[in-house]
């Protein structure tokens, strides 16, 4: 193919405004790009005041109690639901290690206020769903006499 004068000059424009395109394109990519940056950064700024916030507040007994009894709650709820649905399926290594990392301070809290040895789910045996909610209801029962006997009998209101 032979390219005439006239076709290299069509060419040259539209390679001049594919440039022009570009540098309007990146310009503009930029200047997004620029205001996505300021405000990821200022999310960041955010989040570490927060945190340097929280990390400052010292968490009462209660409060942590409180949050550990309703990771439990949450926990069991999702866990009796798929013991429910498949009642002798095995829960695997992934969540049994999540329960346990829940039910590790509960433990240990439970231990010293009832002097009683509780245990957690080993991880190496194949723990059915209705297993492992069934130990997580035996530790929810002992977590809200706990909490009526620590810290009177309208915890629930308390928690609200």
């Amino acid at each position: 193919m032979v390219f005439t004068d006239e076709m290299k000059d069509s060419y040259l424009l539209v390679e001049k405004d594919l440039a022009d395109l570009k540098a309007i394109g990146s310009t503009k990519l930029q200047a997004k790009l620029d205001h996505l940056e300021a405000d990821v950064q200022a999310f960041m700024d955010a989040a570490a005041e927060a945190m340097d916030v929280w990390e400052a507040e010292e968490l009462s007994a209660y409060e942590i109690f409180d949050l550990h009894y309703r990771r439990l709650a949450g926990l069991a709820e999702e866990l009796c639901a798929l013991g429910q649905k498949r009642p002798e399926s095995v829960c695997n290594r992934f969540k049994i290690r999540q329960v346990n990392a829940v039910l590790e301070p509960l433990k240990e809290e439970l231990e010293k206020a009832f002097h009683q040895e509780l245990s957690l789910i080993a991880e190496e045996e194949g723990h059915t769903y209705s297993d492992v909610a069934l130990v997580l209801r035996g530790y929810l029962d002992l977590c809200t006499f706990y909490a009526k006997k620590r810290y009177g009998t309208n915890y629930h209101e308390k928690r609200r």
